[in-house]
């Protein structure tokens, strides 16, 4: 980062479509195949049918929203820490999913719903792509922060300090 950056917009119109427009098609897919079998039927008739795709479509809209307003600021930190850095903060996300997926706490009882697993598996993919640069981000600044560190010494012993000082407010 240079002392002319601007810092990225992360307000706007965009995040806010962006979480409309997810959580409409997350509503939408929801709903598709849910009255394939009886039990399935009398599950999406239940109130507690409408919360559970409300909570989903809400949980995409929101990771949708978080990752357009985080995604100017994953590529400033992209730039600045280098592509190693980079790919190897995007492939952990994949990774701690798998991780969760396979280790972290289940279900307990059997959902009537057709397909209910494969939807809740696909959502979660579907948010966690959303979050990747929030995600991202967050592994990155660490680094970031690690070389300023290093910078720091030097450049305040050479009275070159203007540009950290700039970085860092």
């Amino acid at each position: 980062m240079q002392a002319g950056d601007k810092s990225p917009a992360a307000f706007g119109r965009a995040p806010l479509l962006a979480a409309l427009a997810s959580s409409g098609a997350t509503l939408l897919l929801l709903r598709l195949g849910s009255g394939h079998t009886l039990a399935s039927r009398r599950f999406a008739a239940l109130p507690q049918f409408d919360v559970w795709v409300w909570i989903y479509a809400a949980e995409v809209g929101i990771a949708a929203a978080l990752g357009i307003a985080s995604f100017p600021a994953f590529l400033l930190l992209a730039r600045t820490t280098g592509r190693r850095a980079t790919t190897f903060a995007v492939a952990a996300w994949p990774v701690l999913g798998m991780l969760v997926l396979l280790f972290g706490p289940q279900a307990v009882g059997n959902d009537p719903l057709w397909l209910a697993t494969g939807r809740s598996i696909g959502v979660n993919v579907i948010a966690g792509v959303f979050i990747t640069p929030s995600f991202a981000g967050l592994l990155l600044i660490q680094t970031r922060l690690s070389a300023l560190a290093r910078e720091t010494a030097s450049a305040v012993n050479e009275g070159k300090a203007g540009g950290l000082v700039v970085e860092l407010a």
